[in-house]
């Protein structure tokens, strides 16, 4: 019952912000009109309303991109059930995150999973499908981060649990890349598992798990120490979080050690 409240506020929040962003495209939209009203003689100057008229398409343009692409979409047609996300190091320039997703379609005939995405800051990041006859993937990539969307290739039925494992390979040649293993949880979860597997032999130190939100508000600290199992050649570091929160970012961090 708990995972179905979370949902139902998070559907009211996401009407809350549609709500806003309406609102505030109808105000611009009405900009050319408060305007004619307010000075009657600037009808009559035909540069000022091109002006004015420009401006709000602009404006309008703009409110459109920045709703597009930052704000919360927080209107679902999946959720999410168990979901592990597991980042490899064979060494410091070779690694892969594998991402094991239960999906739980709402609703019948969907042609796409759109929400996958990676920020990786080392030289390149390829990301696959584990092979299955029931899944393929298509992905682009802009400024750091990786987009892709897994496409099923069966009938998707409403409340029929699919499971899906999309694969990164990462590879950081200059060893420069960012000390960090993250999920952004973009819709209703009832568990994530983050996995942090160092190959035996990496010096790592000052493990973590942290939290924040999207808003920018303060990173949260769970976990000052991570501990560690040592399993076929790999130290192994888990972090589970039940029910977690809607547009908050949940994240491994630690210091490489000389």
């Amino acid at each position: 019952m708990e995972f179905f409240r979370r949902f139902l506020e998070g559907l009211f929040i996401g009407l809350f912000i549609n709500l806003v962003w309406w609102i505030l495209q109808a105000v611009v939209a009405a900009i050319p009109v408060i305007a004619i009203i307010s000075s009657p003689e600037l009808f009559s100057n035909g540069f000022l309303c091109l002006l004015i008229v420009t401006l709000t398409i602009f404006l309008s343009c703009l409110i459109w991109y920045f709703g597009r692409n930052y704000y919360p979409r927080l209107s679902w047609d999946v959720i999410h059930g168990h979901n592990t996300y597991t980042l490899s190091y064979m060494n410091r320039k070779s690694a892969h995150c594998e991402r094991s997703i239960e999906a739980i379609p709402l609703r019948k005939h969907i042609d796409a999973f759109k929400d996958g995405e990676y920020r990786w800051s080392g030289s390149s990041s390829i990301p696959s499908i584990l092979e299955s006859g029931d899944f393929e993937l298509t992905y682009e990539e802009t400024h750091g981060c990786t987009n892709y969307t897994v496409i099923p290739k069966m009938i998707v039925r409403a409340y029929k649990r699919l499971h899906y494992t999309p694969v990164i390979k990462l590879e950081d040649a200059n060893e420069t890349a960012t000390p960090s293993h993250f999920i952004y949880i973009k819709r209703p979860t009832k568990k994530i598992t983050l996995i942090l597997k160092m190959a035996v032999g990496i010096p790592i130190c000052n493990v973590r798990f942290e939290s924040r939100t999207t808003f920018g508000e303060e990173r949260k600290l769970i976990y000052k120490e991570g501990y560690s199992k040592q399993e076929n050649g790999y130290n192994i570091y888990t972090f589970t979080v039940r029910r977690p929160k809607l547009s908050c970012e949940y994240e491994i961090r630690w210091d490489w050690c000389a």
